[in-house]
């Protein structure tokens, strides 16, 4: 990663410093030629401290993944980039050992929720500025972008994109724009999305990815996942808005829906131990097929990840076997 930065945003998904804003438009701009773009967006139960350690050991373990990856096993590496981490509070204090912590457990719907309201706003914000802050050079000057999100980082990054979609389809705005937009590749990169595998259907939450042309998607699930597979259900009986209150289904557990598969045309693969792509295999994924699902329970079952009973492996996608998956999802 050429450059990286670190944008604070808060509950409602606003980013109070401006001068934040004003950097990454300038980075989009000379004497930066970034060819590719990264944004990240953490889970729930992460504090400041935590994300900018996840963030920089993603980087660093991620860097040093691709370098020592077979000559030829990647066929569009990035020339020069910038990634953007993203912080939302989605903890009740950034003090991990306050009192109020002692609740976290029970903020699950809330911040589920809050995850939607900062992609709607902070992410939403955050591509549109990139693209517009590109469409303005003569020429524009396409860029690859890539979002990466864990947990209910998933929903900041796909409900941003989903409003990015409604945004740029409405009345007065620029058609040479929006042909930009849509002409430009996205990767969408979902580990252990925690929200429901329906909510990419038709007419639900996220339902305007689909309508990207150039969008790809990589969707990790694992049985080992117990956050997923076992609370993620269970937390749904507090919700009093839900119709069918326990009965639903991440997609980082279920996988994709049937609706979602028809749409998208996905492609399985599974993950194990010492995965690692070779210089003459073919690419992961090419049309019509746009979703990539990877299974990751073989990986989980013979990793040293030590999960535990309330998460269990929902948080284990630190591995060197899962960033081969992800340059080569993302750049072939």
């Amino acid at each position: 990663m050429d450059r990286f930065i670190s944008i604070p945003v808060d509950a409602t998904g606003l980013i109070p410093d401006q001068q934040v804003v004003s950097a990454v438009r300038d980075a989009m701009n000379e004497p930066y030629e970034f060819t590719d773009i990264f944004i990240y967006a953490h889970g729930w139960w992460t504090n400041a401290n935590a994300s900018m350690s996840e963030y920089s050991k993603a980087l660093i373990e991620f860097g040093k993944t691709v370098h020592y990856l077979p000559q030829g096993s990647i066929t569009q590496p990035p020339a020069r980039s910038f990634g953007v981490g993203v912080h939302w509070p989605s903890t009740l204090s950034e003090d991990a050992q306050s009192l109020p912590q002692l609740f976290q457990p029970f903020t699950f719907y809330q911040m589920e929720k809050r995850g939607d309201t900062v992609g709607y706003n902070a992410m939403y914000a955050l591509t549109q500025l990139m693209y517009q802050a590109r469409f303005t050079v003569a020429p524009p000057r396409p860029f690859r972008l890539t979002l990466l999100g864990h947990s209910f980082g998933c929903r900041v990054i796909c409900r941003g994109i989903h409003r990015l979609y409604d945004e740029i389809s409405k009345p007065g705005t620029s058609p040479d724009f929006k042909n930009f937009v849509l002409e430009l590749k996205i990767n969408v990169v979902l580990l252990q999305a925690a929200f429901e595998g329906v909510d990419l259907d038709d007419n639900q939450r996220y339902a305007n990815l689909k309508l990207f042309p150039q969008l790809r998607m990589l969707v990790t699930h694992s049985d080992e996942d117990v956050a997923l597979r076992k609370w993620f259900p269970i937390a749904e009986t507090i919700n009093i808005l839900s119709s069918e209150p326990g009965n639903r289904q991440a997609l980082g557990y279920a996988g994709p829906t049937a609706a979602t598969a028809q749409a998208y045309q996905p492609k399985s693969i599974s993950i194990d131990s010492g995965y690692a792509p070779q210089a003459s295999q073919t690419a992961l994924l090419s049309p019509p097929n746009r979703m990539l699902v990877a299974d990751l329970t073989p990986l989980h079952q013979t990793d040293d990840y030590a999960g535990d009973v309330l998460s269990g492996h929902h948080s284990d996608v630190f591995q060197p076997e899962i960033y081969r998956l992800i340059a080569q999802f993302a750049f072939n």
